[in-house]
């Protein structure tokens, strides 16, 4: 009857009272123990192709996308990545124009930085800086963060507060009291968060 290993892991090792069977001694070893490494797949489609039951704390190395997975017991999590960056895909909304943009993502933290110009109406700010929610752009997907987040923007004269929403919608919020946003001003917003 076979035992398991020492360690509780569940590698099964054939006893001596059971009937010799050498590849199903070493099939059932190396199983157990390519099961606890680190497995490499092409992709996560072939990583699904290969493991349709996973079990908690499986890790995987996914070869097309450089990221190292593990399994947490309902799905797989990206816990090491490769540096992704993107100067495309930010989309203005009406009243702006994207000048330029950049995102970096490493390891789950996106930083962005993209500059707008306005080309609708002047917005003014109130004397407490409020003014209201105005949508400046979306940001690509991929590149949202999974909350809401808050992020800085300024032009050169003045400086704000800026909402991006899980949907990649980027609203200014606020700007410095009794200042405004004129037609052709640039605003630079600028975030860091965890995705």
């Amino acid at each position: 009857m076979p035992t398991t290993d020492d360690y509780g892991q569940g590698v099964s090792i054939a006893s001596l009272s059971d009937a010799p069977n050498a590849e199903s001694l070493a099939k059932n070893i190396a199983n157990a123990i390519v099961a606890r490494s680190v497995l490499r797949f092409a992709s996560a489609s072939a990583r699904s192709a290969a493991i349709d039951s996973p079990a908690a704390g499986m890790v995987a190395y996914l070869q097309d996308t450089k990221q190292l997975t593990f399994y947490d017991g309902s799905s797989w999590i990206v816990f090491w990545g490769f540096t992704d960056e993107t100067t495309a895909g930010a989309v203005a909304a009406s009243g702006w124009s994207v000048a330029s943009f950049r995102a970096r993502k490493t390891a789950g933290v996106c930083s962005l930085s993209i500059e707008l110009s306005r080309t609708g109406d002047r917005i003014g700010s109130s004397s407490a800086g409020n003014v209201e929610d105005v949508l400046m752009c979306a940001l690509p997907q991929g590149w949202r963060p999974d909350m809401n987040t808050s992020a800085i923007c300024g032009n050169g004269f003045g400086f704000g507060e800026a909402r991006i929403e899980t949907d990649g919608q980027i609203y200014l919020r606020a700007w410095t009291s009794d200042g405004e946003i004129s037609t052709g001003d640039i605003v630079r917003v600028s975030a860091c968060y965890v995705q």
